[in-house]
């Protein structure tokens, strides 16, 4: 990887403005693959997530959600993204089973198993991230399977990869 062509106006614009695989678009632009280190992930009821996401996943107040933090990173442990994820219960078992087990990114579960669907994107603009109050790149959606909003996604990228938008 030429880090000294990131962040890429064009690659940056496109990934943020994709309903594509997120984790394919940066492996691209990085030409490496990333891995997934899931930072926090639990199963609550939705009463405990924002009534917004709630509403976005049409989920009843006393459903079970899994909640997931992770970070997608270099093989050099570099954060490339912080990710998070709210998903409903009701997906193949084997594919929950990949969730639970946070090993794998979300977007290579999905491919790997052929999952029909589709992603609705949000938004995308920048963010304050951290206590620095560091400005970064976002975009959030919603994945859809068949006909039922299954999972809302938020991703805050690294400014170093991902440019911010003007």
């Amino acid at each position: 990887m030429n880090k000294h062509t990131l962040p890429d106006d064009n690659a940056s614009r496109m990934l943020l403005q994709s309903d594509g695989s997120t984790t394919q678009l940066l492996e691209s632009m990085l030409n490496e693959p990333l891995d997934v280190i899931v930072v926090k992930q639990e199963m609550l009821q939705s009463y405990h997530i924002d009534p917004t996401i709630a509403a976005l996943l049409r989920i009843p107040n006393d459903e079970n959600v899994l909640e997931r933090y992770s970070q997608l990173v270099t093989k050099d442990n570099t954060v490339v993204s912080n990710n998070y994820v709210v998903c409903r219960l009701g997906l193949d078992a084997n594919v929950m089973q990949k969730l639970h087990q946070g090993s794998i990114p979300i977007g290579k579960i999905w491919s790997s198993n052929r999952l029909s669907g589709h992603r609705m994107l949000l938004g995308y603009g920048q963010e304050f991230h951290d206590k620095e109050q560091r400005q970064v790149p976002y975009k959030h959606y919603i994945q859809w399977h068949d006909d039922v909003p299954r999972l809302y996604i938020r991703e805050k990228f690294n400014p170093a990869y991902v440019k911010i938008p003007c």
